[in-house]
């Protein structure tokens, strides 16, 4: 420890919570620590601190923590490797230059699991006769769960200082007992304290600052519910009847616009690069579902000022048109990220996706023009460049007319897609074929019948005519005695094929919407959930 007359100064302390050790400082005006490993150095300022306490974490002389609470990021830091006899001096530079009074507390050491909480300088405080039984800080709390009128889970987002193997705390249950044997009373004290802590934490309503709208009852289908959606300038907040979720825009990776096939809905597909936690499942995805029919134009004002609306491209004041078209357009704007929508693909019933099973769950598949993405559960996404190869095969049993798609991803790991019916195999195939990518027991037969036919004229027809010749024939199974399957191949080719020849592509990439024309530009004209149905004129 170096004492001048201004500057403090003690070496090999922990700060922040990490394992590394570095020097603590102490000048006139400021304070702060560097880490003697990455050389990184952290500045405070006396007037961003509340209060500060001193605490003795262990039976070592030189395990005494001093741990400030800031005012504004309402969070705690903490230093800790300090001696019984470093208190004296740094309480009297703190009270001669900073003016802030240091108080000691001691620690719980019983062992106990129980005590009184308390929320004491911003932060979620246990303690137990006095002592403190344990400190959380309301900035690094995710979510708040009420699983009965007697619980409360927190959990943590896990963005710490640690490092990336560390343990981290991502959950914690408190159990509040009903002493009074009155569950009205007990009820009111557990959601009284979740209210503190959500206000606290904030991942409650924002209030009318920088909320941009609100929309209530909103389903969805990832995670199952109805939820009210507070739409934030930089974030969105959902609101459940047990839970609540906190997205930020910068952690969304892609947005996707699905139609589902003869009915009216559409679901609007959210990737997250962080996924939301709900005991301990993961939701890497948002799945929000709108009902096209029961739309009508609408307007929704939105609370921005004049500069911000110009700072965000497509929105107005008052949007207008039907509602999960402005969800879509108010996303698109703020996230700046991209809506993706069905491009080129049709099935043989001319929709944009493919009924099939993932495991034991039935959903869609989705061939978009850079990825394939399954819903709802779970939902699935596979880009295209990731794909070492794909693989028909027939289903055993008496399933003769659907087959499963095998995918297998580079560096291992692979999909199976089963259940889908026979009339999808050309639409699919030709689709794959034009995406550049390898199937390979297609592959194989098409090596194979080079082989058989080793005539001059044969051996030059090129791969693409020997490719069509194959798309004609069966699908690829070691089972060539089955009749029902044999029987039905020449009905179902030429149906397959009327169906292409009537059914339209869209043309380039997977594009963003920007509205209600953009959609109908992409092909959505074609599926009639979407388009509004004409009237008859008599």
């Amino acid at each position: 420890m170096t004492d001048t007359s201004d500057i403090l100064s003690f070496g090999n302390i922990k700060g922040l919570g990490l394992h590394d050790s570095g020097i603590f400082k102490a000048s006139k005006d400021l304070f702060g620590w560097k880490n003697r490993r990455t050389n990184a150095t952290y500045h405070y300022k006396p007037d961003e601190i509340s209060a500060v306490q001193w605490i003795r974490v262990g039976n070592e002389d030189n395990s005494h923590q001093l741990r400030l609470f800031l005012k504004e990021k309402k969070d705690c830091i903490y230093f800790t490797g300090f001696r019984s006899l470093d208190f004296p001096i740094i309480e009297k530079h703190f009270k001669t230059y900073y003016n802030i009074i240091i108080k000691e507390f001691s620690v719980n050491t019983q062992g106990s699991n129980w005590g009184n909480a308390i929320i004491e300088n911003d932060t979620f405080c246990i303690k137990n006769d006095d002592k403190i039984l344990m400190y959380i800080p309301t900035t690094q709390i995710n979510q708040i769960a009420l699983p009965s009128k007697s619980e409360m889970v927190l959990e943590f987002s896990g963005e710490t200082n640690s490092e990336e193997n560390d343990d981290k705390l991502v959950e914690i249950r408190f159990f509040i007992p009903n002493i009074d044997q009155n569950e009205t009373d007990n009820s009111s004290k557990v959601e009284l304290l979740r209210n503190q802590l959500t206000l606290l934490s904030g991942i409650g309503s924002s209030g009318s600052v920088d909320k941009v709208c609100r929309w209530n009852d909103i389903h969805l289908i990832v995670p199952r519910g109805r939820y009210e959606i507070e739409v934030l300038v930089n974030s969105m907040k959902l609101h459940g009847k047990s839970f609540d979720y906190t997205i930020l825009y910068q952690s969304i990776s892609r947005m996707f616009l699905l139609p589902r096939p003869g009915v009216t809905h559409i679901n609007l597909v959210i990737a997250l690069e962080t996924p939301v936690r709900q005991g301990n499942t993961k939701y890497p995805f948002i799945v929000i579902q709108f009902d096209t029919q029961q739309d009508e134009d609408i307007e929704i004002p939105l609370n921005l000022s004049e500069k911000e609306i110009q700072r965000f491209n497509g929105l107005s004041t008052v949007m207008v048109g039907r509602f999960w078209d402005i969800v879509t357009r108010i996303f698109k704007a703020l996230t700046g990220r991209p809506i993706v929508v069905p491009g080129d693909f049709r099935s043989a019933s001319s929709y944009h996706c493919i009924r099939c099973s993932f495991k034991a769950q039935d959903g869609l598949l989705y061939p978009l023009n850079r990825s394939f993405i399954f819903i709802t559960k779970p939902v699935i996404m596979i880009r295209y460049d990731e794909i070492l190869n794909i693989e028909f095969s027939r289903m055993s049993g008496n399933q003769t007319r659907f087959f499963e798609l095998f995918v297998t991803i580079k560096g291992g790991g692979d999909y199976s897609f089963t259940s889908i019916d026979k009339a999808e195999y050309n639409p699919l195939i030709k689709f794959l074929q034009e995406k550049n990518i390898r199937i390979r027991n297609l592959q194989e037969a098409i090596d194979n019948n080079s082989r058989r036919k080793g005539s001059s004229r044969e051996s030059k027809i090129s791969n693409k005519s020997q490719t069509q010749v194959i798309l004609g024939q069966d699908l690829p199974s070691d089972d060539e005695d089955d009749e029902d399957f044999e029987n039905n191949e020449e009905t179902d080719s030429s149906e397959d094929s009327d169906l292409s020849e009537d059914s339209g592509s869209s043309e380039g990439d997977e594009d963003s919407l920007s509205g209600q024309e953009d959609v109908d530009s992409q092909g959505y004209s074609s599926d009639e959930s979407l388009s509004p149905k004409k009237k008859k004129i008599k």
